[in-house]
């Protein structure tokens, strides 16, 4: 399912974020934490709706969940370093197993997170990979 909601100025490619997860109401959390950094925001269901993104859009940054149906988070992850070479990857899982596979998985990311995502964490990596000023 693919969810081609933007909020956010379509135009700032520069600071643009693709959120995926198969749970709404995580993509909506996370995107309601990003808000507040005037970052644009694009929000996937699924992985081949994220790929589908990654191709057309190209964001800067990535927030994936791994756990999802048909094609996980790492594999997204993957296509998207061959699709989009200079985005940053945040993975993010609530299963333990989940992350450890991630972290052995011998993708470039930024970041791999615990679920319930620490906003805080979640939204200076953020920064960082955009090169945003660092919040006081």
């Amino acid at each position: 399912m693919t969810l081609k909601v933007v909020e956010g100025d379509y135009q700032k490619k520069s600071k643009a974020v693709l959120v995926v997860d198969d749970d709404i109401e995580a993509v909506r959390l996370v995107a309601e934490a990003l808000k507040m950094d005037g970052v644009t925001i694009y929000k996937e269901l699924s992985g081949t709706g994220a790929i589908a993104t990654i191709q057309e859009l190209r964001p800067r940054v990535l927030i994936i969940d791994i756990n999802m149906p048909r094609i996980d988070g790492i594999q997204v992850a993957e296509m998207a370093v061959s699709a989009n070479p200079a985005a940053k990857i945040i993975l993010m899982s609530g299963d333990f197993d989940a992350v450890a596979r991630a972290n052995r998985a011998r993708v470039a990311v930024h970041a791999v997170v615990d679920k319930p995502v620490p906003v805080r964490q979640l939204r200076r990596f953020v920064r960082e990979a955009l090169g945003l000023p660092r919040e006081n």
